[in-house]
């Protein structure tokens, strides 16, 4: 509900509403991109139709495709515990993709890199390595 009177108001709202509905690490993101603006307002520092038409594209949009054409290595992490990337779509991310390595981080979420930032890095860094 942006744009927010102060920064008062937004850190209460992304400290209880937003948090009790999406956890308290997306909730601190969410709330560390907010600025003044120039009519002393707080609103998202990046653009927010850009965003929200990216995130309908990407809800719309069969990407296999493009994922298949990658043909550089690359890395797939996924949370054990995440939401957004289902176990069933990161098997089949591997499958599809020769070029893909695949890591699943036990206890983590969709956020890895911050539910278990330490295996995140090894796992880059290993990755990385070879």
């Amino acid at each position: 509900p942006v744009p927010f009177d102060s920064k008062k108001e937004a850190k209460s709202f992304f400290t209880t509403t937003f948090q009790d509905k999406f956890g308290k690490v997306l909730a601190d993101y969410m709330y560390s991109n907010i600025e003044k603006t120039e009519n002393d307002q707080f609103d998202w520092r990046f653009d927010k139709n850009g965003a929200l038409s990216s995130l309908r594209i990407g809800e719309i949009h069969d990407f296999w495709k493009e994922f298949e054409s990658i043909s550089c290595p690359n890395l797939i992490i996924r949370g054990e515990n995440s939401e957004h990337l289902p176990k069933a779509v990161f098997d089949e991310m591997i499958k599809r993709n020769k070029a893909s390595t695949g890591v699943e981080i036990s206890g983590a979420g969709h956020w890895v890199h911050f539910d278990n930032k330490d295996a995140f890095v090894a796992e880059v860094k290993s990755f990385l390595e070879h």
